[in-house]
């Protein structure tokens, strides 16, 4: 496994070097072609000079080229079409194919014909200047480096979508015509566009002509928009159309414009980036978590597991982690081209899904098993889940939730156990145990007392002085199978997850009246179970629980988290990692040393597994206690003082 983990490595690292050799030589040729484009009028004057230094200079893939001045604009799009280049003009085709010495054609051209076309420009300027854009973020053909013109998947549906004008050129239809010269005026040109910030200011003038704001209120009408051509309102149509940058492409873009740097900090700071994006705030326990979608089925099912972490009150601070989930098409697209996959995860428990993980920068492109694609800045902690299943989009965003809760509560020393939590007479008891064991099923039966509370049936979190949060998820179950209590008017409905076994789950804002948001641990079971053994609990001495409590808390069994939003190659990830881990072998011999620990060995009655768990929590509270009946079978059990003490056995 780790020869396998070093070989992808070394192939990333290889792959990525000679990546970025080819980049550096290819953007040291192009400003070798920019600098004889600056000394052209001064120093090459002579035409046959320059037509010499273009046959003997190719011109580099960027994005400003100039036509081969002896094709002409007509013969050369003749020879796209002909070549079957998939292009679109974006904007301004209506003077074809009368242009001026300062007009300019905009191109969209798909990334695999790129290559084809290199023969039809020069290097110097020459001929009609030509800005050719890629689809997805190629070098020499982006807006800016690793971002798009538009976003990827928008990009192929123009030109998916585009037209044939005047028998000659293709163009974007209408529809597309005006989505994209709005998202040209609005993320692109910004204040430069001449249109107002908002409905209360007058268009201005650019270059003494009128801005966009009349073109696109006659696209409007052709569309049948109603619009009013401001930038504001702008850019909620094209957040409503799905037309709207993410947010790590916005921090980008706004480089050097105030309105688009004021728009991005708003979205930073828990401002809805749309009038039709659903929220739903969460406070764990102090950390800040925005859960956006445009999907109700999807909140739904967020709903029924963090009711109890639920914060009505949306104040002004920003949120520690910021999620979008929407539920449309994945955009594959996104995914860098020639890229080699980072690592490789694969879902090992009924919580995580499989996942391919891509990186540039400080973004992760995650693949969950070609259902859910994923953007996610690890830097910021925000990001963009894309899904067209409901069900599926929850699935890995239970895993991207856990993990980023868990990271975040992990740095602050708040650590993971995977285990059913439930309080007793003001103390948390704890039990330990894998999955499928019977946790969430006993936790239900001692819920039949009504002094009984609860913490959680799945993951709880252990704060640096020992005690247990609450963090009840909603309890799943197998269909069909025994449920020992259910609270009054409670229904059970369909999971999302897993995919299966398939199970059903009860709604978490039922047991919400008996949760116990904290509670002091007063004794941990290492709970097991064997096929015709038990019911039976004994005494552990200290080495013994301090090794079943690592096992619980190092090896993140059940904890739901996916490594694609938390593994890093770097030395201070590392070292974090390192200090997380020291903190929580600490933490286990913390509790080994403070708190009584047994070995449960579950039987098969769950009453008679709860009533034994009763019987030696009032053995421990009356400590004057010397014998315990045994009307359910215990062999035996080990009673000492908290800390260190004699193993003596209690006799029946």
């Amino acid at each position: 496994m780790v020869l396998k983990v070093w070989h992808n490595l070394l192939k990333f690292m290889f792959m990525r070097w000679s990546i970025q050799f080819g980049e550096t030589l290819q953007s040291a040729y192009a400003l070798c072609v920019r600098v004889l484009r600056k000394l052209n009028r001064r120093v090459i004057r002579f035409s046959w000079l320059q037509r010499a230094i273009n046959r003997l200079l190719p011109c580099p893939q960027m994005v400003q080229r100039y036509i081969d001045p002896a094709i002409g604009l007509e013969e050369f799009f003749t020879i796209l079409n002909q070549r079957g280049i998939r292009y679109t003009i974006l904007r301004g085709f209506e003077k074809f194919p009368f242009l001026t010495k300062d007009d300019d054609v905009d191109m969209l051209v798909h990334d695999d014909d790129l290559p084809k076309i290199k023969d039809l420009f020069v290097a110097l300027p020459t001929g009609i200047s030509c800005d050719i854009y890629s689809v997805s973020p190629l070098h020499g053909a982006s807006y800016r480096k690793g971002v798009p013109l538009y976003p990827s998947h928008l990009a192929r549906e123009i030109l998916d979508t585009s037209v044939l004008y005047k028998e000659a050129y293709r163009v974007p239809d209408t529809k597309h015509y005006f989505l994209s010269l709005a998202y040209h005026a609005v993320y692109h040109k910004a204040e430069a566009s001449g249109l107002p910030n908002s409905k209360d200011k007058p268009l201005a003038k650019v270059d003494g002509q009128r801005s966009y704001g009349e073109k696109l209120v006659v696209l409007g009408e052709a569309c049948g928009i109603n619009l009013s051509p401001d930038l504001r309102s702008l850019h909620e149509l094209l957040t409503e159309s799905g037309w709207a940058p993410r947010m790590d492409v916005l921090r980008i873009i706004a480089k050097g414009s105030r309105w688009l740097t004021s728009l991005a900090d708003e979205n930073s700071g828990g401002q809805p980036f749309s009038s039709k994006t659903m929220r739903y705030q969460l406070d764990i326990h102090g950390l800040r978590v925005l859960v956006e979608s445009n999907c109700a089925t999807f909140l739904e099912y967020i709903r029924r597991d963090f009711c109890f972490f639920h914060d009505p009150n949306e104040d002004q601070a920003p949120p520690h982690v910021r999620i979008s989930f929407l539920n449309t098409p994945p955009p594959w697209e996104e995914i860098p081209r020639h890229a080699v996959p980072l690592f490789k995860t694969v879902g090992v428990t009924l919580h995580t899904v499989g996942s391919t993980v891509y990186k540039r920068g400080s973004n992760r492109y995650v693949d969950h098993d070609r259902e859910v694609f994923t953007v996610y800045d690890l830097k910021r902690d925000e990001g963009t889940v894309y899904g067209s299943d409901p069900e599926a989009l929850y699935r890995s965003a239970y895993s991207i939730l856990m993990t980023r809760i868990g990271c975040r509560f992990d740095q602050a020393r708040y650590h993971r156990m995977h285990s059913l939590g439930i309080t007793l007479k003001e103390e948390g008891l704890l039990f330990l145990a894998d999955g499928g064991c019977g946790k969430t099923t006993l936790g239900l039966e001692m819920m039949k007392r009504p002094e009984v509370g609860w913490l959680t049936d799945d993951i709880l979190q252990i704060d640096p002085r020992g005690n247990a949060l609450a963090f009840p998820t909603s309890p799943r179950f197998v269909q069909g199978s025994m449920i020992p209590w259910l609270p009054a008017s409670a229904n059970l409905v369909r999971a999302p997850m897993p995919k299966h076994p398939q199970k059903v789950q009860l709604d978490a804002s039922f047991i919400l009246p008996r949760v116990c948001p904290s509670a002091r641990v007063g004794a941990l079971f290492l709970c097991r179970r064997k096929s015709g053994v038990g019911p039976f609990i004994r005494r552990l001495g200290f080495l013994e629980a301090f090794l079943g409590i690592c096992d619980g808390t190092l090896s993140g069994r059940g904890f739901g988290v996916t490594r694609a939003y938390d593994l890093q190659f770097s030395l201070p990830y590392i070292c974090r990692l390192a200090a997380v881990y020291f903190s929580r072998v600490r933490l286990s011999f913390r509790l080994a040393w403070t708190v009584p620990a047994f070995r449960f060995d579950m039987g098969g009655q769950v009453s008679g597994n709860a009533e034994l768990v009763l019987k030696i929590h009032d053995a421990l509270r009356h400590k004057g206690v010397r014998s315990l009946a045994n009307p359910i079978g215990v062999s035996s059990f080990v009673s000492r003082p908290v800390g260190r003490g004699s193993d003596k056995k209690i006799p029946r």
